[in-house]
């Protein structure tokens, strides 16, 4: 596959407990232009983003599953978004998208996700996120 990147790479954090889903958003996501940094639950990836916020170079995008052990997708959209609302969090689930955004709105407002991506997901709609995120950094 051919790379698709013009300018600055995108740092990219995926979190999923499932090794084949997150082993499979890095190998659609880096041909896009990005760096990707995995996390295994959700405490490690809450853990890898405010390490990097801290440390001066916040991750672009996250892309995170709703269901996992020590904290859910629920907990990593809270908190990522209450230390920086404008960074694009997507949630990855095997639940009705379009029910799932409703939800997870209803509990979380203006912290809530981007969007709600359902499994099984295309290469395509993917593809389709990292090129809007690029979009949006005008990159």
């Amino acid at each position: 596959m051919p790379e698709i990147n013009q300018g600055r790479r995108l740092e990219v954090l995926v979190i999923d407990d499932d090794p084949l889903i997150r082993d499979f958003l890095k190998e659609i996501i880096e041909p896009c232009g990005a760096n990707v940094t995995t996390a295994l639950n959700g405490k490690d990836g809450i853990e890898k983003y405010v390490s990097m916020f801290n440390g001066g170079k916040p991750y672009d995008a996250v892309f995170t599953d709703l269901n996992m052990p020590e904290a859910s997708g629920i907990e990593v959209v809270k908190r990522i978004k209450g230390i920086s609302q404008p960074t694009p969090v997507y949630v990855v689930t095997g639940r009705q998208s379009d029910d799932t955004y409703k939800k997870l709105y209803g509990l979380l407002g203006q912290l809530g996700p981007d969007g709600v991506i359902q499994k099984p997901f295309s290469l395509d709609t993917i593809q389709e996120y990292i090129k809007k995120i690029k979009s949006d950094k005008g990159l």
